[in-house]
């Protein structure tokens, strides 16, 4: 059925049009319409190029802590979690948001033992790389004083030896909660896709996909269910990643397998991000280093080869450096330009000279702006006002000519691309005033913004510039947003989502 749209087109000029739809194709752009049209804006389809939709399922299924802003807040919303019996799981704490935090920093098992009533209990640090365990959890894993770090990871222990209830990084991998079972994963994927259509986005990049969730992407695609389009980067190491190997990328209905994920370091709220000098509030750390340059070449070498694309996340400056080392080898042996650019995800804090290394390899800096703005409270705590001044450095990367692909990070995030959007051109909290922002210097313009979540994000995952446009013959892959307060800054606001032609 034929639908027309009213609107301004906000890429590339701005004014109101009416665009009409017949199947899945623009077939029409007339100048002109309704005035009242005029505080709506129609965009090509906002394209999270970061995110992990199964992850949003389980939060969507679990205990939130993201709103938590003390220790006794988390405390009482896990006591007053109305879920399921068995594990009591769910995640988005974050310590540095808690004025009454334990002595040493982090939450404790003992007061999760206490608030979970005797359950297993395991909740994610809101970047997903440190874990908060009950005692009753530790004690099913068998994880008591003796056990020791694994490589690349920490478990927080008291002055004793005892853990104390938090695991980082690959220490986390010591204990697990039973997985749900693939009923229950699809039930939880779709409600995660339909969330993200009603923020306004038309498709996502799902980084680290396991055999599981390739499986239901797969399955549901075929089926013609999938709402949004997704790209899929498979981690490492699973069978998936052996099939794209083999046979190259796959190409469905709306889902599209592109390539690999890889970890080069942590995260950064947990010490674990990989600095090329110690952290300022810890002399004695410097982040892990989850992947050697060595090993990063030898995996691109082997995407290149099978016209795949590498997605490495990177954060602090070790690391994004390291992957620069491993991409120059890896595209040196290639011998010539690759069909798709490798990817540094993140890119939180660069050296010296990394935004021009990465504008003469290509490669591209797929960022998440909602990370400056969370994280601007104690970043500069954490690793000085020097390292500051080269993190979250989107306009350094631009000047230099690295093409950004924009994102959110969720559920560590909200998949809100109008949040998204709004930290990116204010460095701003959201729902705060824009002001002059938090380094103010590194802010985007509002088209540089949009450009991230719709071109840069296409050209992140291969696609053609073409096939992000509005224009008659395009595909109706559309955002309509309706915009509020400084036009230079507004805050948008979600009013439709067409995805193929179908309002989504």
């Amino acid at each position: 059925m034929p639908f027309t749209l009213q609107g301004r087109l906000a890429w590339p000029h701005g004014e109101i049009c009416t665009v009409g739809i017949q199947g899945s194709t623009i077939t029409s752009i007339v100048p002109g319409g309704d005035e009242a049209a005029g505080a709506l804006w129609i965009t090509p389809g906002f394209v999270d190029a970061h995110g992990h939709p199964p992850l949003l399922g389980d939060q969507l299924a679990s205990v939130d802590l993201s709103g938590a802003a003390s220790y006794a807040q988390a405390l009482r919303t896990i006591h007053d979690a109305n879920v399921p019996s068995g594990w009591l799981l769910g995640g988005g704490w974050d310590q540095h948001r808690w004025p009454d935090a334990p002595q040493g920093g982090w939450p404790l098992a003992d007061d999760l033992e206490r608030v979970a009533k005797g359950r297993p209990a395991l909740l994610h640090r809101v970047d997903r790389h440190a874990v908060w365990a009950s005692r009753t959890a530790l004690a099913s894993a068998g994880i008591t004083r003796d056990t020791p770090d694994p490589p690349a990871g920490h478990i927080v222990r008291d002055t004793n030896g005892h853990p104390t209830g938090v695991l980082v990084d690959r220490a986390a991998e010591l204990l697990s909660a039973p997985p749900p079972d693939d009923t229950e994963r699809e039930r939880r994927l779709r409600a995660a896709l339909a969330s993200l259509a009603s923020h306004g986005l038309t498709g996502v990049h799902e980084m680290a996909a396991d055999d599981a969730t390739w499986r239901i992407y797969r399955r549901m695609d075929d089926a013609g269910e999938l709402p949004i389009r997704v790209w899929v980067w498979v981690l490492e190491g699973t069978e998936a990643a052996e099939s794209l190997m083999r046979d190259g990328p796959y190409r469905g209905k709306r889902l599209a397998g592109r390539g690999i994920k890889a970890f080069a370091d942590g995260a950064l709220g947990s010490h674990g991000a990989l600095l090329a000098e110690p952290y300022l509030d810890d002399a004695s750390a410097r982040g892990l280093c989850l992947a050697t340059a060595e090993a990063l070449e030898k995996l691109a070498r082997s995407c290149l080869q099978s016209s795949l694309q590498l997605a490495v996340h990177a954060i602090g400056d070790g690391a994004v450096g390291n992957t620069l080392d491993a991409f120059e080898a890896a595209l040196r042996t290639h011998g010539r330009a690759p069909a798709s650019p490798l990817r540094i995800e993140h890119a939180q804090i660069l050296g010296e000279g990394d935004a021009l290394r990465m504008a003469r390899l290509g490669a591209v800096a797929s960022m998440q702006p909602v990370h400056a703005t969370s994280d601007m409270p104690w970043v500069e705590r954490v690793i000085g006002p020097e390292r500051v001044r080269r993190a979250y450095a989107w306009r350094t990367l631009v000047d230099a000519g690295v093409s950004l692909a924009l994102g959110s990070d969720f559920p560590i995030e909200s998949p809100s691309p109008a949040r998204g959007v709004w930290a990116a051109v204010t460095r701003a909290a959201w729902g705060g005033e824009p002001g002059v922002g938090w380094h103010p210097e590194q802010r985007l313009t509002l088209a540089e913004a949009v450009a991230g979540f719709t071109t840069g994000a296409a050209w992140a995952a291969g696609e053609a510039p073409g096939t992000c446009a509005v224009r008659v013959g395009a595909v109706a892959n559309l955002s309509v947003w309706r915009a509020e307060g400084d036009p230079t800054a507004p805050r948008l606001e979600p009013q439709m989502t067409i995805v193929g032609g179908e309002r989504v």
